[in-house]
């Protein structure tokens, strides 16, 4: 799995996409179900097109995301997961059906340089998916809470 995560973008991760390989409907009772899991920083909150190492629209970055998705598309999921809210569904759809369609690019959308759009969005359509689903829960926690436990 370290070589499916061996991208420099940072060393900090945290959970935002989950890539989960479902057909319930066609699963028995004792079949297992293979669920792959990436964590990756919020990409939009660190992009800055002057610095190569964080230009997620730059060659440097986007062939280090080529490689990524080649190996999440060998994994051939049959659903992706985001860190969305469920009520952002009707939001994800539409974009990602303008993107899936050719009517516009993932830099021409807000944010477009976020995993949710560089790697949810591309994996889902070149795996010929629907648009990913949101699943995210939001709740704040109080920053004195994590200071004393």
């Amino acid at each position: 799995m370290s070589r499916l995560l061996n991208i420099s973008f940072s060393k900090v991760f945290t959970l935002l996409i989950m890539m989960l390989s479902l057909n319930l409907g066609n699963a028995q009772k004792n079949d297992q179900i293979e669920i792959a899991v990436l964590g990756t920083l919020h990409f939009n909150q660190v992009h800055n097109v002057n610095k190569p190492n964080q230009n997620f629209y730059g060659n440097k970055l986007q062939k280090q995301l080529k490689e990524l998705l080649q190996k999440l598309y060998a994994f051939s999921p049959d659903q992706i997961y985001i860190e969305r809210e469920p009520k952002s569904q009707p939001k994800i759809d539409s974009l990602y059906k303008l993107f899936e369609t050719g009517r516009t690019k993932i830099q021409d959308l807000e944010n477009g340089s976020g995993e949710v759009y560089q790697i949810g969005f591309r994996l889902a359509r070149s795996l010929e998916l629907s648009a990913p689903k949101c699943i995210d829960y939001y709740q704040s926690t109080s920053q004195s809470l994590l200071q004393s436990g």
